[in-house]
Formats: structure tokens, sequence, C-alpha cells
């Protein structure tokens, strides 16, 4: 292992564990934030940024530290990408699911790329590929 894919896997190991602390370890948004974070580094053709994680990881201590600025962007980052997912619950009788409007994704639309840029942050909109989604059991394999 060279020292660059070191560095990269130091920096998967960092990130991960600032979002667990970002978000406070809470259940439905950490498994989010742990497929978004796979999903960025393993994607083919991604270029490596360290200015970038370093970053992205001050941007997660300052989420984890308080609850400010940083700590709500994340929060609605999270839920807005939480709430794209398909939900596999089972139905109940005499009650419906509830339906997106799909507004916040308009609106995450322009704002995910505009943050990312402005500050040179790793986060980007990304889309599962077709085919290539989460399992049926919701593990990703």
């Amino acid at each position: 292992m060279n020292k660059v894919d070191r560095e990269i896997v130091h920096a998967y190991r960092h990130l991960y564990r600032g979002l667990l602390h970002a978000v406070q370890f809470s259940s439905p948004v950490r498994y989010v934030a742990r497929d978004q974070l796979r999903s960025a580094f393993r994607e083919r053709g991604a270029s490596w940024n360290p200015e970038g994680a370093k970053r992205t990881l001050w941007f997660l201590h300052a989420a984890a530290r308080e609850t400010g600025l940083e700590h709500k962007i994340l929060k609605n980052l999270l839920r807005v990408r939480l709430q794209q997912e398909p939900v596999e619950a089972p139905a109940r009788d005499g009650v419906e699911p509830l339906r997106n409007d799909g507004g916040d994704a308009e609106q995450e639309h322009g704002a995910l790329p505009a943050l990312s840029s402005a500050s040179n942050f790793c986060v980007a909109r990304r889309r599962p590929v077709r085919g290539q989604g989460r399992g049926k059991n919701g593990d990703g394999r």
C-alpha cells in the first residue's frame, strides 16, 4: 500500500468517525451518511482532493461541536437524502405512507453544488446508478 492509498484510507476513517459524531450516532441518518461516504469513495473516476477532505473534516467537527449552522446544514442534507431513499416498511391497514412533494430535492439541487464549490468541500449530489443501488435487505449487498 503506497502513501496515497494509506492517506485515502485514513481520510475515509476520519470522515466516517466525524460523520458519526456529527449526527450523534442517531440510527437512521448514520446509515445514510455511511452509504453516502461509501459511494463517494467507491465512485470510479473520482479524484483525490486532500485539501477538500481536510475542509470537510473541519466542517464535520464544527457540526459535532455545537448545534450551529454546520449542524443544521448537515442535518438537512441527510434528512433530504433519507427522504429520497425508498422506504421498505410493511404496509399497515388504514395507514397511507407519507408522500414527499419534491420541494426539498429541488432546493438541494442548486444549493449543494454552490456550497461545494464555494468552500472547497467534498460534498456532491450523487444519485445511485441503476442496477448498483441498495439490495433487497437495504444493506448494499
